[in-house]
């Protein structure tokens, strides 16, 4: 090929890189809009993770003050529903610097991630550290997609 050949095929050579690009683009933007719609059947979810210390100056919180404090704090604050479940935890005391292990309550929160829990969740933690004299209440929270099973009754 002579340099002369050279420019008559470049521009050839560049038109089906062109095109190429132009049907990479068409092709994941396809992709994309196909997976949006895919997406809509399933609802966007916030999963809230609060845990719960239940040791308190050496002493553990009762069953009975765990419920009143479920009844009076948690239960009002989500009437849409929670899960709350035993666990075993360690964590690191701030004053003395040694890592304990104690009980503890996980309590879970699915909600609507457009709707204004998290507010209701820290007033939760708030009243708990405040009633129990705890140092913390850790709070996760993961992105979630839920697509919750209808009764034929419904």
């Amino acid at each position: 090929m002579t340099f002369s050949g050279f420019f008559y095929i470049f521009p050839l050579v560049m038109k089906i890189f062109t095109l190429n690009r132009l049907f990479v683009a068409l092709f994941l933007f396809s992709a994309l809009l196909i997976f949006s719609a895919c997406e809509k059947n399933e609802d966007r979810y916030i999963k809230t993770e609060l845990y719960f210390g239940l040791s308190q100056n050496n002493k553990t919180i009762s069953e009975s003050e765990w419920n009143s404090f479920e009844k009076n704090e948690i239960s009002i604050r989500l009437p849409e529903g929670y899960t709350i479940y035993d666990a075993d935890g360690a964590w690191k005391d701030k004053n003395t610097g040694l890592t304990l292990k104690e009980k503890s309550k996980v309590l879970v929160v699915i909600h609507h991630k457009d709707q204004r829990k998290s507010p209701a969740i820290d007033q939760i933690r708030a009243r708990y550290m405040k009633q129990f004299y705890q140092q913390s209440v850790m709070r996760i929270d993961h992105k979630v997609k839920m697509k919750p099973l209808k009764s034929d009754n419904s």
